[in-house]
């Protein structure tokens, strides 16, 4: 059994190739590879000899050589001109790193839901500074973004889904879709198959950021908006946008009472949010478990005291 289960590993299969500058002199066997970096190489010397050696006898050396020159010359510009797209394009790469949070598509946006909400909690951390009204960065995170132990499915949707939400015409919206009929709406972001829909990630998200889940997370919460979220996208996309002439409403109604309530998050948190691209980890400034319970706090300072 698990000889049938193990992977082969596959192998480069290689493509052999002649030279076509030793058939031209006539070399017999040509010169054969099954490297392109090889035999790139060889046909570059094999072209050089190739002109030295034609009518060699019939003009002076000099002229060979001349000849030799501006054909490396050619070859030269052909070479870097191509160097210079290829740099071209790797810039506009790099460029594109911070562009993917703008040109991000709405099922791309729920696809990449756990990294989302991972980088929109730590914006909003990172957007903390003490006032009045929170002392702590926690408390900044309720007030801001996660509404208590028990977040509603709106509020969930609006951070996975950050990216791509912007509010036009008083409703929320996707960005780069003109259109702001809701069956369009979810129809670019769960389609019309069958599709993974659960709030798992929220968990996981709030384990990467380091945020204490006895304040931000109820399971039995999560699991029960989460059964529902799933009835109601399988309900819509079980539901034909026309039924008699009208809008078929009945498998809609759910999921539009929900996205109602969706909103864009701050523009300083959507700032801090792009300014590094996908790849890169945006730090938010807190080492360790953040917010010790005071009794915890306590014995940390005893012990640092004591030693």
């Amino acid at each position: 059994m698990l000889a049938q289960n193990k992977k082969v590993p596959r192998k480069r299969k290689a493509k052999w190739g002649s030279c076509k500058w030793c058939e031209k002199r006539e070399i017999s066997p040509p010169f054969c590879s099954g490297k392109m970096k090889c035999l790139a190489k060889h046909m570059v010397i094999c072209e050089t000899e190739y002109i030295m050696e034609q009518n060699i006898e019939q003009r002076p050396k000099i002229d060979g050589i001349v000849a030799v020159l501006q054909r490396q010359q050619l070859q030269i510009a052909v070479l870097s001109s191509r160097v210079s797209v290829l740099e071209a394009r790797r810039a506009r790469a790099e460029r594109d790193d911070l562009a993917h949070w703008t040109t991000m598509s709405p099922k791309k946006a729920w696809q990449l839901r756990k990294e989302n909400t991972v980088r929109a909690l730590r914006a909003c951390l990172r957007c903390f500074q003490p006032s009045i009204y929170h002392k702590t960065s926690m408390d900044y995170l309720e007030m801001m973004l996660i509404p208590g132990k028990e977040p509603a499915l709106h509020d969930i949707l609006s951070i996975a889904l950050w990216p791509v939400i912007e509010t036009r015409e008083h409703q929320p919206c996707l960005k780069g879709i003109q259109t702001t009929d809701v069956y369009c709406i979810f129809k670019n972001i769960w389609g019309k198959k069958s599709t993974v829909v659960d709030l798992t990630f929220w968990k996981e998200a709030l384990e990467e950021v380091g945020v204490p889940l006895e304040r931000f997370y109820s399971s039995l919460h999560i699991y029960t908006i989460s059964n529902e979220l799933q009835r109601m996208v399988l309900r819509f996309q079980n539901t034909k946008k026309r039924a008699g002439g009208g809008n078929a409403w009945q498998g809609l109604a759910g999921l539009v009472r929900a996205w109602r309530n969706v909103y864009p998050l701050t523009e300083e948190v959507i700032a801090v949010a792009k300014s590094l691209g996908p790849g890169q980890e945006l730090k938010w400034g807190i080492e360790g478990p953040a917010d010790l319970c005071p009794s915890g706090s306590t014995a940390t300072r005893a012990e640092s005291t004591t030693s």
